[in-house]
């Protein structure tokens, strides 16, 4: 597939939004912490860094840009920003996967740190609304094998969601769980998402 060079403005705007959400993160061999200034602008190098490795695997070029500062901005992310920065996130990953570093570089590890922080600031943002989505109830008149704890379920339709890139429902679901006492950076996917699709299919069809 092509690729190209990302803005520095882009990558940039990933970076203003973890630095504004105190977005903890592990850079290098520290202790995880709140990404300082300091930090952001050695992760945002990192970021630029990559992009270019993908370029230049994918078209044979030589030469690697640095950013020369980071400039900052205040923002406010309601849910509108964060899905403009749901979506530089999917632009990133789409144009630096090109190079097989890229899979154990600290960039990737970054990109799957601010894609669970996006869904727990939509999460919070979302709160009770009223027009949550609609549910199936999973025990009533439905076979034994087809019955599902609300962990369980909950689980199947966040990472349901994630795979249709729907943040706002998986922000909704992350919330229950983290109702239940679970964690969405500590759960561990058991099904690739063809399975999670089709257990929701059975479970309608019950």
């Amino acid at each position: 597939m092509s690729c190209y060079i990302m803005e520095e403005r882009k990558i940039g705007e990933i970076v203003n939004y973890t630095l504004t959400r105190k977005m903890y993160f592990t850079y290098r061999k520290t202790d995880m912490n709140i990404i300082s200034n300091e930090i952001a602008f050695k992760i945002l190098e990192s970021l630029v860094k990559e992009n270019h490795k993908s370029y230049n695997h994918r078209y044979n070029e030589k030469g690697i840009e640095t950013p020369d500062a980071f400039y900052r901005t205040c923002k406010n992310y309601d849910l509108i920003e964060l899905a403009k920065v749901s979506k530089l996130v999917d632009e990133y990953e789409y144009q630096t996967c090109e190079h097989p570093g890229f899979t154990t570089s600290l960039a990737k590890q970054f990109i799957i740190r601010v894609r669970t922080q996006l869904v727990r600031n939509m999460a919070e943002i979302i709160g009770e609304r009223k027009d949550t989505p609609k549910t199936i109830n999973t025990s009533v008149n439905k076979p034994e094998s087809n019955r599902l704890s609300k962990e369980e379920y909950f689980q199947l339709r966040y990472w349901y969601a994630i795979d249709k890139e729907d943040y706002i429902k998986a922000g909704y679901y992350a919330k229950r769980l983290n109702k239940l006492g679970l964690d969405i950076r500590q759960l561990n996917r058991t099904s690739k998402p063809a399975e999670v699709e089709s257990k929701l299919k059975e479970l309608k069809r019950a």
